[in-house]
């Protein structure tokens, strides 16, 4: 091609290229809840033209195919979703022949731990499928690095499925788009929104990198300098570098997803804000401060000591570099700001000397005599490998696919007393039924136990209120 206006591109990829609004089109090809991530999860990319897919379009007048993207799925493996499978490359062509077609699959192989020959035998397969509805040019987008570790996700697998994706384009003749050679360990966190979706800054990287590869492919020049951000540095003994943008309304609005908070204590400020990061932090000396506590999110805390507390919302756009500018941070460590100017403050945290201001000692974990429930009708899906959850029948979706859950069901019968009334153990995919609780306990979670051994019609006691998210479950 001499140009890319007016071609048609179809995409096959699992959340990473997913969207879908009721009231805008274009969007993924499938629509039903959880079938997508964009924006259910990420509010940021909140239109098709802030999709990697969408800016693309967009940028070179392209038109769009069929996205035949559904979060979740994976190139190889024996599930429904799978993108070898006939019902998925069928749907290509549903808007016309295209002319260009990228593929991006492959996280969730590694998730599942599928070898690497299971993922090139899914990806060639696919390939030959897709070329018997058009003859187009073929691109296999590679995966961008990510310190993701659940499951069967390891940077070896990662490394090894982009060996395959460049040995099947070298073969037959595809494009490859290199995002490996993009998206590195010095500067992921600045372009993901979690550990393995992309934010608005990954985005627009992506459809960049794929405007030129698929440019250079067809030897039309791309004249635009890809600028890509990496990570500062950090001076020797510093830990990390927070910015605080705000001292109050910590849950008012949406400002909890894009600030910072900076809570003076003294002033009576803070609150227990169950879903953040907290760090209590006690005065030594001017500007200087030291950790006294680290309350992890899903911990509940309803008093705050020290003088200064910072907190950190799940739902901050910029989450995974907050993380990581905290990730070495403990008890002890040293904290330096000037509130002189106002806001924003920049906290720089620094190796301490072990002292943790009044507070000695971090305080003692809470342990509960049943099974403790931290979260209540909530979608802040961070907190799934440190806490358990528990759905009203109306608030879980039912269609759901919740399989690498073990879900209970239980409906009331007199007092604090409920019956188990239903069980749904792990990789069962299930409609659920007519519950008034749903319980819902991650396969990786120390508190699985508590499925073991139970069975229908046993008898359970729930202590406090559960529609609070701070409950405890007694099973009998």
């Amino acid at each position: 091609y001499s140009t890319l206006e007016g071609l048609k591109l179809s995409i096959l990829g699992d959340s990473i290229s997913t969207f879908y609004s009721g009231n805008e089109e274009p969007s993924s090809y499938y629509h039903t809840e959880n079938t997508y991530y964009y924006p259910l999860y990420c509010k940021e990319v909140n239109s098709y033209s802030k999709t990697w897919w969408g800016q693309l379009i967009n940028n070179t007048n392209m038109e769009l195919g069929i996205n035949n993207s559904w979060s979740g799925s994976t190139a190889g493996g024996s599930f429904q979703n799978a993108g070898w499978r006939e019902e998925r490359t069928s749907t290509l062509d549903d808007n016309g022949k295209m002319n260009i077609f990228i593929y991006y699959l492959g996280t969730n192989d590694l998730v599942n731990g599928h070898t690497k020959e299971v993922f090139k035998d899914a990806v060639t397969k696919t390939i030959n499928d897709v070329l018997k509805l058009a003859r187009c040019e073929v691109f296999l987008m590679t995966l961008g690095y990510s310190d993701y570790s659940g499951y069967g996700y390891t940077e070896e697998g990662r490394i090894s499925y982009n060996e395959a994706l460049r040995e099947i384009a070298s073969e037959y003749g595809y494009g490859i788009i290199p995002l490996d050679e993009y998206i590195i360990e010095d500067n992921y966190s600045i372009y993901l929104h979690d550990r393995l979706h992309y934010n608005l800054k990954g985005t627009t990287l992506i459809s960049k990198i794929c405007e030129k590869a698929i440019k250079e492919y067809n030897g039309i020049a791309f004249t635009e300098e890809i600028n890509v951000e990496h990570q500062e540095p950090l001076a020797p003994g510093v830990l990390g570098v927070l910015t605080a943008t705000a001292s109050s309304g910590f849950w008012q609005g949406t400002n909890y997803e894009t600030n910072v908070y900076l809570y003076n204590l003294k002033n009576g400020e803070g609150e227990t804000a169950l879903y953040s990061t907290r760090i209590e932090l006690d005065k030594k000396s001017d500007n200087t401060y030291v950790v006294r506590n680290i309350i992890q999110s899903g911990t509940s805390k309803s008093k705050y000591d020290g003088d200064f507390a910072i907190m950190i919302s799940d739902a901050h756009k910029e989450l995974s570099i907050l993380k990581k500018a905290i990730k070495d941070v403990k008890v002890g460590t040293i904290a330096t700001f000037d509130l002189s100017n106002g806001f924003p403050v920049d906290i720089t945290f620094k190796e301490g000397n072990g002292e943790s201001g009044t507070s000695q000692q971090t305080d003692p974990p809470v342990t509960y005599d049943g099974l403790h429930v931290g979260s209540y009708n909530t979608g802040i899906w961070s907190l799934y490998e440190t806490t358990v959850f528990a759905y009203s029948k109306d608030a879980l979706d039912q269609g759901s696919t919740y399989i690498n859950f073990y879900v209970i069901g239980i409906n009331h019968v007199e007092y604090d007393t409920y019956r188990v009334d239903y069980l749904k153990g792990i990789d069962v995919a299930t409609t659920f039924g007519d519950y008034e609780y749903y319980i819902l306990i991650y396969r990786e979670l120390d508190s699985k136990s508590y499925f073991t051994g139970l069975k229908v019609n046993d008898l359970c006691e729930i202590t406090g209120d559960i529609t609070s998210g701070d409950a405890v479950v007694k099973f009998k």
